[in-house]
């Protein structure tokens, strides 16, 4: 079960997933996990009304954490979060497996 609370500095949600605070200069550190058994689809959607919240074109997201989604190879589930931050003009810059 997840619960989230908005507040004027912060969006935090209980659970194994989204965790936002806010910082000074137009910057936000968003931090995400997702259970490699949890529904990705859910995820998606979830992570879609949170960036939704947060977007706007002055505001630097920085996301951190572990989605479970290998990078290494071509999978319907990494295009889908790639497409995803693209339409928030944001990308992966971590080229390497964070565990092997």
């Amino acid at each position: 079960m997840y619960y989230m609370w908005i507040n004027k500095n912060l969006v935090h949600q209980v659970g194994d997933q989204t965790k936002v605070s806010f910082g000074i200069l137009n910057k936000c550190v968003l931090t995400l996990y997702r259970a490699p058994s949890r529904n990705f689809s859910r995820f998606l959607l979830k992570f879609v009304t949170i960036l939704q919240f947060l977007y706007t074109p002055t505001l630097h997201i920085i996301i951190c954490g572990d989605i479970n989604i290998n990078y290494l190879m071509e999978s319907e589930k990494k295009n889908q979060l790639d497409n995803l931050l693209l339409l928030y003009n944001l990308t992966s810059i971590v080229e390497f497996p964070a565990r092997v």
